[in-house]
């Protein structure tokens, strides 16, 4: 069976065309970037595309999926291996806590949350997709279901309050590709939100519904990306 024929029969996991190769693992840290972000009182704090002083008083986003893209190859397909799920309902090598990727955002921060392990097949791929999604309420922690929570201060000290369960994914090219064969078996994969843009946009007299469009169009912009 050609590559191109199997295609659909891997995505179901019935057939592949790549070869795993025991020990191959992509380590997976996250956490938010500090560029082009000031710390007030230990808070987050931005100025947006508009002159907008935004501060984070408290906040967090769920980061519910990970998936290297291969580089394109002759039938142009999207690689169905590896990916990660953050989830309570994990297989082997992945994060097994629910809440392993619920990401801090208000605070200064300190050392990277590691999500987990990809366990890829060889090959190059040439960049990284985060999805961002709802996770479930989990009691022991106080995150309510959602994608992400955030309290905000719009420069007059008074709370604002946004909250949202929709998904979002955002790309980010991988340069140089990364490599993983038998002679290169492990790599770190370290993942930083671009926080700071997030808010561009943002206007103190927004709406809820409006503030909430233009965060959630703005969580597609590419994280950073450093391969170790």
């Amino acid at each position: 069976m050609s590559c191109e024929r199997a295609r659909f029969a891997a995505l179901v996991g019935l057939a592949g065309c790549y070869t795993q190769v025991a020990g191959l693992g992509v380590d997976v840290l996250v956490s938010p970037s500090d560029v082009d972000v000031t710390f007030v009182q230990d808070q987050r704090s931005v100025t947006n595309d508009l002159g907008f002083a935004i501060r984070i008083r408290h906040g967090w986003i769920a980061v519910t999926h990970v998936e290297l893209d291969r580089c394109p190859s002759v039938s142009q397909a999207r690689s169905w291996l590896p990916s990660l799920e953050v989830s309570a309902d994990t297989s082997e090598g992945l994060a097994d806590d629910m809440d392993a990727g619920v990401v801090p955002l208000g605070v200064r921060g300190g050392e990277p949350m590691t999500l987990g392990v990809l366990r890829p097949s060889p090959g190059s791929f040439c960049a990284v997709t985060v999805q961002y999604g709802p996770v479930g309420s989990l009691d022991d922690t106080g995150v309510p279901d959602g994608t992400w929570t955030l309290d905000l201060d719009l420069g007059d000290d008074a709370s604002r309050p946004l909250h949202d369960a929709s998904r979002h994914l955002a790309t980010a090219a991988l340069e140089p590709p990364l490599e993983l064969d038998a002679r290169h078996r492990d790599a770190t994969l370290a993942i930083s939100l671009p926080v700071a843009r997030w808010f561009d946009g943002v206007r103190p007299t927004d709406s809820d519904d409006d503030m909430l469009a233009t965060i959630n169009r703005h969580l597609t912009s590419p994280p950073l990306v450093e391969l170790r």
